[in-house]
């Protein structure tokens, strides 16, 4: 929800790993320019809304820290109760505040980095158009879930995406694929390359797809 609500409101969006170290990070909220971060209060024992907050304090840019479920670190503020509680429509102007602000097809719509193996790691703008081009390019490769008894529309594209959300392979063409052609999608919480195909089985998956070490680690469970 958060793309499309981004689009809507006129904001470019950086997915950020939440494994990403505090040097990272910095460099990747530095280097857009970023005035809002939406983050978790913790994963696998990293504290990343208190790191976020204290790169508030450094970063000049960034304005807003925002916590998904859970505790607040001080000068952080709460997404739930910012974005889901309270009924923008029923807001006085809230409509008309929207006028003219979402993002036209060539304009940029979100920065996507490099896995940064020889570096810092680089951001990669994209429009939603050059974004489309490359999903519907490997759509049509698949036939486009037209298999599988599928119709052609989607109806038989379940794909398990084996990729983290924040790269273009995930992000592409694992969400935006699935929601260009109405078919299904199935995630893992954590990445866990051997329980794929129970994802695979769970959903009756027809498409698979991952790096040679992901299907290695497949092929071996």
């Amino acid at each position: 929800p958060l793309i499309f609500a981004s689009i809507r409101v006129g904001a470019v969006i950086i997915p950020i790993s939440p494994i990403c170290t505090e040097v990272e990070l910095r460099h990747r909220l530095g280097l857009t320019a970023a005035r809002v971060c939406i983050t978790l209060p913790e994963w696998s024992g990293t504290p990343l809304a208190e790191i976020a907050t204290r790169l508030k304090n450094e970063l000049p840019t960034l304005e807003h820290v925002l916590v998904v479920d859970g505790p607040l670190p001080e000068g952080a503020h709460p997404f739930h109760e910012h974005f889901v509680a309270r009924e923008r429509e029923e807001q006085e102007g809230a409509a008309a505040r929207l006028d003219g602000l979402a993002l036209g097809a060539d304009d940029p719509f979100v920065v996507l980095f490099t896995s940064g193996t020889t570096g810092l790691s680089k951001g990669v703008l994209h429009s939603q158009n050059t974004v489309h081009a490359a999903v519907r390019g490997y759509v049509d490769a698949f036939g486009a879930g037209s298999g599988d008894g599928g119709d052609g529309d989607g109806n038989g594209w379940v794909a398990a995406v084996s990729t983290p959300l924040v790269h273009y392979s995930g992000f592409a063409q694992g969400v935006l694929a699935g929601v260009m052609l109405g078919g299904t999608v199935a995630f893992q919480d954590v990445r866990r390359n051997e329980a794929l195909l129970d994802l695979v089985e769970r959903y009756g998956a027809t498409l698979l797809y991952g790096p040679p070490a992901t299907l290695a680690d497949v092929a071996a469970s």
